[in-house]
């Protein structure tokens, strides 16, 4: 910490001081009072009237000013204040109290009734012990205090000498005593108010800092956001180029070379997919929509998208499903499943996986189990960390960038439902979430028809319409839709495609394909309103997009659209064609 902190922090604690000595100014002035008036219940009558009455209306008035002085602190107390001034005019109402209080014992005492010297001395330590708690956060005061109340009554059992010498011992004791018990107090309330300002300030920086690290989160995650979009206008063209090229190839080794630079253009999608989830969850665009699903249809489904890579990695999964239903987000879910799934076939080839599932009162708890060289305990706490990987120290890429289980945590989180990890090296892996029961009463129709191959999708003689005001892009959209036979009409903006449509008489399009920023600030959705009014029809349309930090599904559900990510599969974009063919 700074000299200048340190400064600061001690004229702080300076001023908390002043403040404890006229906090507690009334309260201990209401015990003097008391004090006062049991000494003049018990001398009147044994001493002279007018000299008791001079010497109480004595201390009244001297209580009158602490009362004035301590009002007028407490006005000026949330302003800047002399501390020292306010110490020593605090110091000077106690002196005067201890003054008027510790005449009482040459005034007052008759050491040939010995009960008023015992009840004086009682009268006199009581009010310096109780004085301690209320003076002890500035020392003076409480010496002075002390040593005016007390010297008087010591030098009175001392002047008498004889047997009564030992008192006056015993009080300069108990004088020294309680000096020292004082200031062990005034230590110890010092150190206190100390460390209370340093906490404030130490938790002011860390306010402080935790701003900028959520700032700079913010900042990287709207950096990658945007980033991300910039790189997907790229990837989008150049997979569609190579779809057209691959058409094109004769040789086998073109066709080879064109499979690796497929591989290449995947892995590159892939990592730049796992990028923007982590951004979309870390800045808070991702919303849940729960639905019923029925568990085991869905997980069949997904366990036979990655039939393929299971089998090229010779990993066998299985599955043990119950048929019950489920109440989560869909897609969410199939996410943290796939993110599951893609993790054991890449790090436990030629094992097993089983999935199954077992319900607990009102849940679903999914477990994927593999048979896999397992976890070391170590590895259990980092694994879902970003950018972990284990087994890849050559940061081989076609092994992703160890974003998979991070994204199935953060998901988890954002669903709420309990993920845990159980693992021994060597002896396998366990996952499990619990997901909440969907407990309504349900009839479905479970489809056994296979899903349909890209190859099976005959898409010739659609009339398609694309806007996308990047020109790569529109030529590689024509490039992949003239090779599958269908009729194209392109433009860049709104006003050429009406244009188009105002100077020829064109047929109603069978799919509107339409980027969502165009220029001039303008929306695919704008775009898509202005041909179904044209039209005057409800044609099918999709909205495609690099940025997937949009939250655009109230929207694609009001304006009845699908939507489209870039790089853009041509698989995805057949299959949606063959929805309207």
């Amino acid at each position: 910490m700074s000299n200048i902190g340190n400064m600061e922090i001690e004229q702080k604690v300076q001023n908390e001081r002043v403040k404890a000595l006229y906090l507690h100014s009334n309260t201990s002035l209401l015990g003097l009072l008391t004090l006062s008036i049991a000494i003049l219940y018990f001398f009147w009558g044994k001493v002279e009237q007018e000299l008791i009455v001079v010497w109480f209306a004595a201390l009244l008035v001297i209580f009158t000013g602490r009362i004035i002085l301590s009002w007028r602190f407490n006005k000026i107390s949330n302003t800047d204040f002399s501390a020292t001034k306010w110490n020593w005019f605090f110091t000077v109402g106690s002196v005067l109290s201890a003054i008027i209080l510790g005449s009482s014992a040459p005034l007052f005492i008759d050491f040939s009734a010995p009960n008023s010297a015992i009840f004086l001395t009682l009268v006199m330590s009581g009010t310096v012990a109780g004085g301690m708690a209320a003076l002890s956060s500035f020392l003076p005061a409480f010496y002075l205090f002390s040593l005016v109340c007390l010297a008087p009554l010591a030098y009175q059992f001392y002047d008498q000498g004889g047997e009564l010498y030992i008192f006056s011992v015993f009080i300069t004791l108990f004088l020294i005593m309680y000096s020292s018990y004082a200031r062990n107090m005034h230590t110890t309330l010092t150190t206190s108010i100390r460390q209370r300002f340093e906490n404030l300030e130490l938790l002011e920086k860390l306010i402080e800092q935790t701003h900028i690290a959520e700032k700079a989160s913010m900042d990287k995650s709207r950096f990658l956001a945007a980033t991300s979009h910039d790189l997907r206008q790229p990837l989008h063209s150049l997979g569609l180029f190579l779809h057209v090229l691959k058409e094109k190839l004769n040789t086998p080794e073109q066709k080879r070379l064109m499979i690796q630079t497929e591989k290449s253009q995947r892995v590159l999608s892939q990592q730049l997919n796992s990028i923007i989830d982590i951004t979309r969850i870390d800045a808070g665009e991702l919303s849940v929509n729960k639905q019923p699903i029925q568990l085991k249809e869905f997980i069949d489904e997904l366990v036979d998208e990655f039939s393929l890579s299971a089998k090229k990695a010779n990993c066998r999964i299985s599955t043990q499903i119950t048929n019950d239903w489920i109440d989560t987000d869909k897609v969410l879910l199939a996410r943290i499943v796939r993110n599951i799934i893609s993790n054991v076939i890449q790090h436990c080839p030629e094992k097993n996986l089983l999935i199954e599932s077992h319900r607990r009162d009102n849940n679903i708890e999914l477990l994927f189990i593999d048979n896999g060289p397992g976890l070391a305990e170590a590895d259990q706490e980092v694994v879902f960390s970003e950018f972990y990987q284990l087994n890849n120290p050559e940061r081989d890429r076609n092994k992703g960038l160890g974003l998979g289980l991070s994204i199935v945590k953060r998901l988890t989180k954002l669903l709420n439902i309990n993920l845990k990890l159980s693992s021994q090296k060597g002896e396998g892996c366990t996952i499990s979430i619990t997901l909440p029961l969907y407990i309504a009463e349900l009839k479905t129709e479970i489809s056994d028809t296979e899903t349909e191959t890209d190859s099976k999708f005959d898409v010739a003689g659609l009339f398609i319409v694309v806007v996308d005001d990047e020109s790569e892009n529109l030529e590689a959209m024509r490039e992949v839709l003239i090779s599958w036979g269908c009729e194209l009409l392109l433009a860049n903006t709104e006003d050429e495609l009406m244009k188009e449509f105002y100077s020829s008489d064109y047929a109603v399009p069978d799919m509107l394909l339409i980027d969502y920023r165009l220029r001039e600030k303008r929306t695919g959705f704008e775009v898509i309103e202005a041909v179904r009014r044209h039209f005057s029809k409800m044609i099918p349309a999709a909205i495609i997009t690099g940025d997937t930090t949009l939250n655009l599904e109230t929207k694609l559900t009001t304006e009845n659209c699908k939507t489209l990510y870039k790089p853009l599969a041509t698989e995805d974009l057949k299959k949606l064609l063959n929805s309207v063919s």
